[in-house]
């Protein structure tokens, strides 16, 4: 009788912390290309994230803070959206400014 083969296939499983590392890297650089489609658009602000599952690490959010964007976080409740705009015109100086 001949043995059975099995279907053994190798996963790779990314460690956690290096596919966070990963994940902010990509996160940051998405930010970094609407901001520069919406100078190049002529606009003064844009939105960087929306929708009910995505926000932006603490340490992004430092980053474009320390870079001397103004960020506005908004939160509906209703619905549980999250956005998150970034302001860049003159009067921009690295807030964190949060409306409900």
């Amino acid at each position: 009788m001949a043995k059975k083969k099995t279907d053994q296939r190798m996963f790779h499983v990314p460690n956690a912390k290096n596919a966070c590392m990963d994940a902010e890297a990509k996160q940051l650089l998405n930010c970094l290309d609407k901001i520069e489609k919406a100078k190049k658009e002529g606009n003064m602000s844009c939105y960087l994230l929306a929708g009910e599952n995505h926000y932006l690490t603490k340490d992004n959010e430092q980053r474009l803070l320390n870079a001397g964007y103004d960020l506005i976080k908004k939160y509906f409740y209703y619905n549980h959206a999250y956005f998150l705009n970034a302001v860049f015109d003159e009067s921009a100086t690295g807030r964190l400014i949060i409306e409900t």
